[in-house]
């Protein structure tokens, strides 16, 4: 059993890591005032300025931000970019190549506990269907379903529908 205190004054490893975009330049300052926040660390990334992760100044200041933390007893997760949605770089990722540029990924999951015939048809002409399989769900249990990707069997399909 979990003793109550330990929600009362968690291990840093569970603390909250609030999202730090830019760090000011007192850094150790910077430190102390997560420290004494009762933060656990800070969620981060590399420096915007001028270049990103092109620019060799950002991923030195990065270097000494995670080192500075590091010291301070805190502990980070390295956010993985500029802006939103993720994964586009600041236009690091895409530069040359804009016809890779997603325009947006569903995901619509019919769930059938019986074998059934199924149809999907697209109700917006911007969207188009770019993959279609079925996926076998155990339900070991009354609250429990697990989804077989392991066993997933493609079918096919259309720009507009699946079947």
């Amino acid at each position: 059993m979990i003793d109550h205190r330990t929600f009362e004054n968690p291990p840093k490893k569970y603390r909250v890591n609030p999202m730090m975009h830019g760090w000011p330049a007192d850094l150790k300052l910077s430190m102390e005032a997560l420290n004494d926040f009762g933060y656990g660390g800070a969620v981060t990334n590399v420096p915007y300025a001028e270049g990103f992760t092109s620019n060799p100044e950002n991923l030195r200041r990065f270097g000494e931000i995670l080192n500075t933390m590091d010291a301070a007893g805190l502990s980070y997760w390295i956010y993985d970019e500029i802006g939103y949605p993720s994964g586009q770089g600041g236009g690091l990722t895409l530069e040359g190549h804009p016809e890779f540029a997603a325009k947006g990924i569903y995901m619509h999951r019919r769930i059938a506990y019986e074998p059934t015939h199924a149809r999907f048809r697209l109700d917006d002409e911007s969207d188009k269907i770019v993959w279609a399989a079925r996926y076998p769900v155990e339900t070991p249990g009354t609250h429990e379903s697990y989804v077989r990707f392991d066993k997933m069997c493609p079918v096919p399909f259309t720009a507009e529908e699946v079947e």
